[in-house]
């Protein structure tokens, strides 16, 4: 803007078209800026180009000597009007649907932020259980495996310090079982033949 006015001082018999490029400028702010700096801006434009045109002492020439240089005048100046306009338009609506698509945008982040927490939240709760559950299972099952030594005549099982035990007291220990004792068909008939038989026992 200061350029402009200071070409439309050096050279004011051609000052129309500087005018007409600040008109210009102005129109290509209104795409980057709000109102109220185009505003500003206008109004600083306005007061300098007064300024020069008050302490010239040549006014600034704009071509209206013929009749096609008036009418050339008139256009120029609709289009750069004009050009102004539909660049402040443009610009505004451009500013406005890129606040509606950033709020759009905000609104989705949320939501999306919103439902991962939930999600964790989920999944935290459902790893906890997991853990539980698998403690829980954990701590009931016991594994006996290796070689177990035992007695061939009174079937005692040889703990790990070297004594003997009864092999329901060495598996009682070390496993959730409980033995309940009964007589299979051939032990009773064997060693207790004056008990009949009971069917399914």
């Amino acid at each position: 803007m200061a350029v402009q006015i200071a070409l439309l001082v050096a050279a004011p018999e051609v000052g129309f078209v500087f005018m007409t490029v600040l008109f210009v400028s102005i129109a290509f702010a209104a795409l980057r800026f709000t109102i109220r700096p185009v505003a500003v801006w206008l109004g600083f434009m306005a007061a300098g180009v007064t300024i020069v045109i008050a302490v010239l002492e040549r006014r600034p020439t704009i071509p209206v000597s013929t009749a096609a240089e008036r009418w050339i005048t008139c256009l120029c100046l609709l289009f750069t009007l004009g050009r102004c306009a539909v660049s402040g338009l443009l610009g505004s609506s451009y500013r406005q649907l890129l606040g509606q698509r950033t709020e759009a945008l905000h609104r989705l982040n949320a939501d999306l932020e919103g439902l991962v927490a939930s999600r964790t939240s989920e999944l935290a709760l459902a790893q906890v259980a997991l853990e539980r559950l698998v403690a829980q299972q954990s701590a009931e099952i016991t594994t006996l495996q290796g070689i177990l030594p035992i007695c061939a005549h009174c079937k005692k099982v040889r703990d790990e310090e070297g004594s003997w035990t009864q092999l329901e007291a060495y598996v009682s220990g070390r496993a959730d079982v409980q033995f309940s004792h009964g007589l299979c068909a051939e032990c009773r008939q064997k060693h207790y033949p004056e008990f009949p038989r009971v069917e399914g026992r």
